[in-house]
């Protein structure tokens, strides 16, 4: 169950990510850009001011950084829409 949780995170080519893209298209890139340094930021907070184990954060933070270097191929009907009259 957590590794299914994990790869729910909406960031890259984790299965997130793709449910992320089909709901809100293009603009799921900006928000995958941003999700790694929030996470960083959570870890941090968690190490300097809580005095508590953040490392784990930090981690899939530097793994989300990892996903985001994939291309993700264009859809198939961004590049041609339908007409109505394939049959």
């Amino acid at each position: 169950m957590l590794v299914t949780a994990l790869n729910l995170i909406p960031a890259g080519q984790l299965d997130g990510g793709h449910v992320l893209r089909a709901m809100i298209g293009e603009k799921a890139s900006r928000v995958s850009a941003v999700l790694p340094a929030v996470l960083f930021f959570i870890g941090a907070f968690l190490i300097i001011f809580m005095k508590t184990d953040g490392f784990m954060w930090i981690f899939w933070s530097a793994l989300l950084l990892f996903f985001l270097q994939a291309v993700t191929p264009d859809l198939l009907m961004t590049i041609s829409r339908l007409t109505g009259n394939e049959w």
